[in-house]
């Protein structure tokens, strides 16, 4: 959904799984409250760079699709999207999405998920989450933000449904 937003709205495109791409190759595959803490940093290191050179006079538009769920470590990222789209001139829209755990557990197998080393097992989801999680983000205020359950959307009803709120 992310990739096709940002090729179609000519947007950027910053995805928690770069930070993880990027890294997995030299310590193989990881996961945990500890791991991502530290996925953070290096976003947060990122946005800094972004902040302190990106070109003048050339707007941009960010579209962030998440489900913040850690206060601590998602929300500050949340902060400093905002706050790097501010400090540049650009628009930022932090786009909510979530689904029921039947809806994520028949996605989950999808080819590109595998590819980017994304839980792919259906069952592992009810292992670790139990039997009623819903994976609703944390509820913050953003005058452009959007949160949709896509549970019973297609990829394409989603897709619009966020051209129209980023229009």
């Amino acid at each position: 959904m992310a990739k096709r937003l940002a090729a179609e709205e000519n947007s950027f495109l910053i995805d928690n799984y770069y930070f993880h791409d990027f890294i997995k190759p030299f310590i193989g595959p990881h996961s945990g409250a500890g791991y991502w803490n530290n996925i953070s940093k290096m976003r947060s290191g990122f946005i800094k760079i972004l902040a302190a050179f990106y070109p003048e006079n050339r707007p941009v538009r960010y579209i962030f699709t998440e489900v913040v769920t850690d206060p601590d470590r998602d929300l500050k990222f949340v902060e400093e999207l905002a706050e790097l789209a501010r400090s540049i001139g650009g628009e930022f829209f932090p786009i909510g999405l979530y689904s029921d755990l039947d809806a994520l557990k028949s996605r989950c197998t999808a080819e590109e998920r595998k590819k980017r080393g994304k839980m792919c097992d259906p069952e592992k989801y009810t292992m670790i989450y139990g039997d009623n999680c819903d994976f609703k983000p944390l509820e913050f205020y953003h005058p452009n933000r959007l949160v949709i359950d896509s549970s019973k959307l297609t990829e394409d009803e989603t897709f619009w449904k966020i051209k129209m709120h980023i229009a």
